[in-house]
């Protein structure tokens, strides 16, 4: 019994692992001088580059909700795309 309660731990916890590296985030960077441009990256939970965009003409604030709800859309875009292409390959 103690066994397979600590299989079924084993297992939820990988699962859970899992599920937590799945989630993928991003990073504004705005030059201070120059406030004409926007890059967005876009990073898996290892770490690496799925994605980078330049906006031109627009400065975005992350403390602003608007601005944040905007690149969150642009994100869900941009992998629902990475996923479609990535499903053809």
């Amino acid at each position: 019994m103690k066994s397979l309660l600590i299989i079924a731990a084993f297992l939820f916890s990988i699962g859970f692992a899992k599920a937590q590296n799945s989630n993928p985030y991003w990073v504004i960077e705005t030059n201070i001088n120059k406030t004409n441009f926007t890059i967005l990256r876009v990073y898996d939970s290892q770490n690496s580059l799925l994605h980078e965009e330049t906006i031109q003409g627009k400065a975005l604030n992350i403390l602003s909700r608007r601005d944040r709800r905007r690149i969150d859309r642009k994100v869900k875009e941009i992998l629902k795309y990475q996923v479609f292409v990535s499903d053809k390959k």
